[in-house]
């Protein structure tokens, strides 16, 4: 499943615990995914064929060959209350396990096999390579998402519930909540007006004034407005906040009556929180001007 950066939050995903698929007692998280190419682990399997002092120095060079290669990203996940905590705790131990099991058991089991005691180095080796195997099966697999892939502006995640699985691809993909036809239908605060959609988030019908078409699912404006506030108080959690230019400047171009707290990365103009957007796949401001300039030159 693909998930844009900037729809990995609470006011665009759905209320449904990904491992469980419930919807009670729903907590979000704030998760760091990592994701490393499976190229990768390979350079530990030729550590091991190292001799002597090269292999710690092997093992240094395969720890800087995943750090270079491995991605991340910053997203907001549901989770039923204590299942997030017992993935964490296993994602945090795993690193611990793999290091301990590979280099541990894997090399003085691998120096047992060439002194030529053949079953002691099985049986160490065997559980050195099972120590982070049973670790994952009993607190990683299954209890969080696993991430396939890290890409510039989207994570592609594989859900443990397709209960809730289907209900991200409904959301992500626009579509309205069962049981809600849109034929002849009327919008919620427009009853004249013939309804154009049906918001993804709360269901509610919204004719062409009442939507909010620029977002990734199509909300009505009032859940729009309510991810705009998410957006403006968090884009900048990831980094030091955009230097303002001088005082005399802090005023926005659009709105002169409201307080500037930040500039537009692009054009560089002050601009309120209600001109800001953050830019796709980044926590870094932009103004709606810019995004819809951007939008319209040509490719």
């Amino acid at each position: 499943m693909t998930i844009p950066l900037r729809a990995a939050n609470r006011y665009v995903l759905p209320e449904i615990c990904l491992v469980t698929g419930q919807r009670r007692s729903v907590e979000w998280r704030r998760v760091r995914l990592r994701w490393l190419p499976a190229g990768t682990w390979l350079a530990y399997v030729l550590v091991l064929c190292l001799p002597g002092i090269l292999r710690l120095l092997g093992l240094l060079v395969a720890i800087g060959i995943q750090i270079a290669a491995s991605r991340s990203a910053v997203v907001e996940l549901p989770f039923v209350r204590g299942t997030f905590g017992v993935w964490r705790v296993g994602r945090s131990l795993l690193p611990l396990a793999l290091l301990i099991g590979l280099c541990g058991g894997g090399l003085v089991g691998l120096s047992l096999l060439l002194t030529d005691d053949v079953v002691a180095g099985l049986v160490v080796g065997g559980g050195g390579l099972l120590l982070p195997l049973c670790l994952w099966l009993a607190l990683v697999r299954g209890r969080g998402p696993g991430v396939d892939e890290i890409l510039g502006d989207r994570v592609i995640l594989n859900l443990p519930d397709e209960t809730a699985a289907l209900e991200f691809r409904r959301v992500l993909s626009g579509q309205p909540p069962p049981g809600t036809p849109l034929a002849g239908a009327t919008c919620t605060e427009h009853p004249q007006e013939a309804a154009a959609l049906a918001c993804v988030r709360c269901g509610r019908f919204a004719c062409e004034q009442c939507r909010r078409p620029d977002l990734p699912p199509p909300m009505c404006v009032d859940c729009g407005a309510e991810r705009d506030a998410h957006v403006s108080r968090e884009r900048l959690t990831e980094g030091p906040p955009v230097p303002l230019r001088p005082p005399s400047e802090l005023t926005c171009v659009r709105h002169p009556e409201t307080p500037v707290t930040t500039r537009c990365t692009v054009c560089e103009k002050p601009r309120c929180e209600a001109c800001v957007v953050e830019r796709p796949g980044t926590r870094l401001p932009v103004c709606r001007d810019c995004l819809a300039e951007e939008a319209a030159a040509p490719s």
